[in-house]
């Protein structure tokens, strides 16, 4: 998936700068287009490649469930400007079958996902807690929330 759409893209992008190359200089409106159509196409990268590392999550595999979910979340913070506590954070590698390590990843990647598109946060708690032979996990953000009616 990657390699396709990520080369379609590229093409696109070239076509974009070839026109862009040759309209006239006074021609600034449609210059402008291109220059913006090239910048979304740029994103477009970006998004796809993040989409396709989302589907496989090879991290959780190849660094263990915490050290994944560690680095998701910084990339978070990074990405949305949001300042990040992570408490008690548990060591869970090896407490979980692979199906259920990439559930729980893939839970808490729609929970941040859905925080950075909705919730205008500026503060997100984390706290994994193994409590005797329970994991109990915690998101909370101080978003706008929602309308429950």
């Amino acid at each position: 998936m990657h390699d396709e759409l990520g080369q379609s893209l590229l093409v696109l992008k070239l076509q974009a700068g070839h026109i862009k190359k040759s309209l006239d200089k006074e021609q600034t409106d449609i210059r402008k287009e291109c220059r913006d159509m090239m910048r979304q196409l740029d994103r477009l990268v970006d998004e796809v490649r993040r989409l396709a590392r989302d589907l496989s999550p090879t991290m959780v595999r190849d660094l263990g469930l915490s050290a994944a979910l560690k680095r998701l979340i910084e990339e978070f913070s990074r990405h949305y400007d949001v300042q990040t506590d992570m408490h008690q954070m548990e060591d869970l590698n090896g407490l979980f079958p692979r199906e259920t390590q990439i559930g729980i990843y893939r839970i808490f990647q729609e929970s941040l996902t859905n925080i950075g598109k909705y919730a205008q946060a500026s503060r997100l708690t984390i706290a994994i807690k193994r409590e005797a032979s329970d994991v109990a996990f915690m998101v909370a953000d101080n978003g706008r929330g929602c309308n429950l009616e």
